[in-house]
């Protein structure tokens, strides 16, 4: 795997709303200066040696849709998210014991290297069950074809696909949608 700094520093502003202790809504506003490095830095060795862990990686050898966005940005990003939560407050192994949790998020993303829009969607479940809870979960992702590889989703990792590397299962530049599920069973091994 490899490593690529990128850098960002801004002022945001966020305004949320309750409608009721189940439903919330947000628009966001994010002024922001991007900085993309140059290089990437190899994470491990490669399996046939040719890349040694901590080597740098040129901008010309980066994937094309890494070296597209390298350099210094400025960006807008617009957001809405609405959310509704019916999970229980009794918890099992660190897991509501029934009720659901929902998303939806849109996203605009006003940037000189290509400006682009996105959508979020997340729906999880939970069920009481004999000694844990059932914990299921389904999410999809989409942003234009405008996006630079740090707006993309990618999929593996803790919250993504548990038991890979963090974004190990996905191109380097990302991609421009991807879905995941999940069904899981949760209880305490060693306490509470």
């Amino acid at each position: 795997g490899f490593n690529h700094t990128v850098g960002t520093a801004g002022l945001a502003g966020i305004f949320g709303r309750r409608f009721s202790d189940r439903r919330l809504v947000e628009f966001g506003i994010n002024f922001e200066g991007v900085d993309v490095a140059d290089h990437s830095v190899a994470s491990a060795n490669s399996a046939d040696g040719s890349i040694t862990s901590e080597e740098e990686i040129s901008e010309e050898d980066l994937p094309p849709a890494i070296r597209a966005a390298v350099g210094k940005d400025f960006r807008t990003i617009l957001h809405v998210d609405w959310q509704h939560d019916t999970r229980a407050t009794e918890k099992r192994a660190g897991s509501p014991v029934g009720g659901a949790w929902g998303r939806l998020k849109g996203t605009f993303v006003g940037q000189s290297g290509g400006s682009h829009a996105g959508l979020q969607a997340d729906a999880r479940v939970f069920q009481n069950a004999p000694g844990g809870v059932f914990a299921a979960r389904i999410r999809g992702v989409w942003v234009g074809e405008q996006a630079a590889f740090y707006d993309r989703p990618y999929l593996g990792g803790m919250y993504t696909v548990r038991g890979f590397a963090t974004n190990a299962l996905s191109a380097p530049g990302g991609d421009t949608w991807l879905w995941s599920s999940s069904l899981e069973y949760r209880t305490r091994i060693l306490g509470d």
